[in-house]
């Protein structure tokens, strides 16, 4: 689905990522893009993780070099990814 027309059909999504209109309380996120994404531009997960931290979300965002829009994969495969989704559980959000 276009993202465009996603953010007509949920008004929360309006603006850049919906974090204009709601205010992040912290908590940690995890951002894979691929450096040569011809679906989504790599821009856009820059852009999302740096909303995230000036909200208070702490972000790691990992960007796979010489990978297309499947970035998860190799980003499974790199022990630092790994390590960091094993220091938060989902019994650790408030």
């Amino acid at each position: 689905m276009c993202p465009r027309a996603d953010r007509r059909r949920r008004p929360h999504l309006r603006g850049r990522h919906g974090l204009e209109r709601r205010p992040h309380e912290g908590g940690s996120h995890l951002g894979v893009h691929g450096v040569d994404d011809s679906v989504v531009a790599v821009t856009e997960s820059i852009h999302m993780a740096g909303a995230l931290r000036a909200s208070g979300g702490n972000v790691k965002l990992t960007l796979i070099p010489e990978t297309n829009h499947n970035a998860w994969e190799p980003a499974l495969r790199d022990f630092q990814v790994v390590q960091w989704m094993m220091m938060y559980r989902l019994s650790d959000r408030a």
